[in-house]
């Protein structure tokens, strides 16, 4: 079978960041810059902006003793949590069973330190995972997770950074 490279076909070519996937919106709201959309309106998605969807750190939001983390239906994948105080942690807005949704969590210690994360009874901590994260102060833990059914288990692993 021959090898077939981009060069060989002028049709064919590597994605730059500039193409547009037209699509449809499901819901109603606002886009960049504002401006209204509406249900079934015709939208142009650029290949630029879901590429670096999956790639945008987003903060963890901590209200009371809960740290939510925003996996935006399985696509923001990169978290850091700032432990101030001793928390919950709770997944939000995860892909629909039958998809994954999987990411990383960056947790640092704020000083003086000694904070708890309690982890929800659906995560399933892989062999030789950490089960809490480190409480000295400053110092960062990280926790990576996976669910393919909308979070009815979701596998970790947590480890102190060195």
């Amino acid at each position: 079978m021959a090898e077939k490279r981009f060069d060989d076909n002028p049709q064919l070519a590597a994605l730059v960041g500039t193409e547009v996937i037209p699509a449809q919106a499901i819901d109603g709201g606002t886009d960049k810059a504002s401006n209204p959309v509406a249900p079934g309106m015709d939208v142009k998605i650029p290949v630029l902006q879901l590429l670096l969807a999956a790639s945008r750190v987003h903060a963890v939001a901590v209200a009371g003793s809960v740290a939510t983390v925003d996996c935006g239906g399985g696509i923001n994948r990169n978290h850091r949590l700032s432990l101030s105080g001793n928390a919950t942690l709770a997944l939000a807005n995860l892909a629909p069973a039958g998809y994954a949704t999987e990411g990383e969590i960056r947790i640092v210690q704020v000083a003086p330190g000694g904070y708890t994360l309690t982890l929800p009874s659906e995560f399933k901590p892989l062999g030789g995972s950490d089960t809490a994260v480190a409480t000295a102060a400053g110092v960062v833990t990280v926790l990576s997770f996976k669910t393919l059914n909308d979070g009815m288990t979701v596998e970790y692993a947590m480890q102190e950074s060195g």
